[in-house]
């Protein structure tokens, strides 16, 4: 797929001789995807922690446009490939087929007593995420932003639990979360759950980058399984199997 990235932003192009702009190359969910530039002057590596999210107004006037990094004198505007993929071609969102809701539904056991901590930095993901939840019986979602907010309500759930008495697994029982976050990314959040708080909590790690090499990635922190954006019904089938009754889940 190509997209002419100036195009869906409403910028217009100045370059003179339209068959001298460059291609950028990325892959998402599955595909290749080469949007039309303009130019491209110098790579910067930079950290999430330079990353600042927007606030909802500017999120609201312009959703293609997900934070902002400072670098060097500038500030530059990160934009949400997800919003935009999924706005040009509605097919690469997260949704399901009807076929596919009917069978999830069919699961025949109840799910709103499966309590989902669901980490993902991006509204709009997250909302659809969210939604489609929902729809299938999955009532109990608790929301973060990135690892660190996720992390914070872990550990609240763990001080809660030691001052009530009551076991862990009634404020939360799986967590599903992306990979590339600010402040805290999804690996580092799967490590410090496995790793280092110990806990037997099921991960499912749920992202756009899920390739051969970024599995080994997953594993190598402890993660249960993980899932391709946009497959929400293979996250549903793990929450199910995970957390569900195992004697009616399909695969």
């Amino acid at each position: 797929m190509t997209l002419d990235l100036g195009l869906i932003l409403g910028i217009e192009s100045e370059i003179i001789e339209p068959n001298r702009r460059l291609m950028l190359v990325t892959q998402y969910n599955d595909q290749v995807i080469a949007f039309t530039i303009d130019a491209a002057e110098r790579i910067h590596r930079v950290s999430w922690k330079n990353f600042e999210p927007t606030t909802n107004a500017l999120s609201h006037e312009n959703p293609y446009i997900n934070g902002i990094i400072r670098l060097e004198d500038h500030l530059v505007l990160v934009l949400d490939l997800e919003y935009i993929l999924t706005t040009v071609n509605p097919n690469l969102g997260i949704r399901l087929d009807a076929e596919k809701i009917k069978r999830i539904e069919s699961h025949g056991n109840p799910r709103d007593h499966v309590r989902i901590l669901f980490i993902e930095d991006s509204p709009m993901i997250r909302k659809m995420v969210e939604t489609q939840l929902r729809g299938v019986g999955f009532s109990n979602i608790e929301l973060a932003t990135n690892g660190q907010e996720g992390l914070d309500k872990i550990n609240e759930y763990i001080k809660r639990s030691g001052e009530s008495g009551q076991p862990l697994s009634d404020l939360v029982n799986i967590v599903l979360t992306d990979i590339e976050m600010p402040v805290m990314d999804g690996l580092t959040l799967c490590r410090t759950i496995k790793k280092d708080l110990k806990l037997d909590l099921p991960v499912i790690v749920f992202s756009s980058l899920i390739n051969d090499q970024m599995i080994l990635k997953c594993k190598s922190v402890g993660a249960d399984d993980w899932g391709s954006k946009p497959k929400i019904e293979l996250v549903m089938d793990l929450i199910d199997r995970f957390v569900g009754d195992k004697d009616e889940v399909t695969n």
